[in-house]
């Protein structure tokens, strides 16, 4: 992001992950950076790109929150339902707002279902601490602000990172938002 002569400009590069929108079903994103629907099976479209904006803010104040660079066993458990299990503990909880993959698609079911266990599956059998430790991001936001991330930041993620990508905004609804005004107001203070 940089202002030339007054005028804002933000440039996005693929680094050479890029594809025709809708053209690959799946993979073309980073693990770290993957929109919900592109991980149960929906093709690469122009709002996922946008979900990875939010994941790239997320990503550099909280390596960890998203994606499976993490200490997991990936033998013991497929990095794609350890990353998507992230995303339901982080934005949607109730697995409600996600959309499920294909009937057609039975591996991605079972990544899905396993992904919707790890989040309520306990460590041991006698332990309240569950495998999985993400907070909600109302939670995560909450100590971040603590932390002194502003809220002007946290209000563009809260935009951007809507798990239904129906409800996201597009890329130029996210421009025009007055989160994303408010970030560029502080910025230029």
């Amino acid at each position: 992001i940089s202002i030339v002569d007054g005028l804002s400009k933000v440039k996005i590069g693929d680094l050479g992950l890029a594809g025709p929108e809708g053209g690959n079903p799946r993979w073309v994103q980073a693990e770290a950076f993957r929109a919900p629907e592109v991980w149960t099976g929906v093709s690469c479209f122009h709002k996922a790109d946008v979900w990875s904006i939010a994941a790239m803010i997320l990503q550099r104040f909280d390596p960890n929150i998203l994606g499976n660079a993490d200490n997991i066993d990936k033998t013991l458990i497929p990095p794609m339902a350890w990353c998507l299990a992230k995303i339901i503990l982080l934005f949607d909880p109730s697995c409600s707002s996600i959309p499920p993959p294909s009937d057609v698609d039975t591996t991605l079911q079972a990544y899905f279902k396993l992904a919707q266990n790890l989040t309520t599956t306990q460590a041991e059998e006698d332990s309240d601490e569950l495998l999985l430790q993400i907070p909600s991001f109302e939670v995560w936001a909450d100590l971040a602000m603590d932390a002194g991330i502003p809220k002007v930041v946290l209000d563009v993620i809260r935009l951007l990172a809507v798990p239904n990508p129906t409800n996201r905004p597009s890329a130029l609804q996210a421009l025009q938002s007055p989160e994303y005004k408010a970030l560029q107001k502080a910025a230029a203070a």
